[in-house]
C-alpha cells in the first residue's frame, strides 16, 4: 500500500508485492497518513473529520469500518504528526 501516482484520482493504492503490479485503487477515502495494515483486507488511516482528525479501520473500498481514535486538529498538528502525512 502506497500513495497513488498523482494521475489517479485515488489517493491510496495497493501494489501486488510478487509482480509489483497494481492490485487496486482505493476509492472514496482521503487520509492525512497511512499507519499499515489491519489485515489482509483493512488498513489504518488517519482522515479529517469536521474540525478533528479520526484513526479509522478502512476497506480496499474506500469504506469505514471502524474509527478507532479521534484527536483534535491541533493535536495532529503539534503532537501526533509521525512524519507519515502526505503533502
Amino acid at each position: 500500500m502506497t500513495w497513488c501516482p498523482s494521475s489517479y484520482t485515488e489517493h491510496v493504492c495497493v501494489w501486488d508485492r510478487t509482480s509489483g503490479k497494481l492490485a487496486a485503487k482505493v476509492p472514496g477515502i482521503k487520509p492525512k497518513a497511512l499507519w499499515g495494515w489491519w489485515d489482509e483486507k483493512h488498513f489504518i488511516a488517519v482522515i479529517p473529520a469536521s474540525g478533528h482528525y479520526q484513526v479509522v479501520l478502512s476497506t480496499l473500498k474506500g469504506k469505514t469500518t471502524r474509527v478507532l481514535a479521534a484527536f483534535s486538529a491541533d493535536d495532529w498538528s503539534n503532537k501526533l504528526y509521525l512524519g507519515y502525512t502526505r503533502k
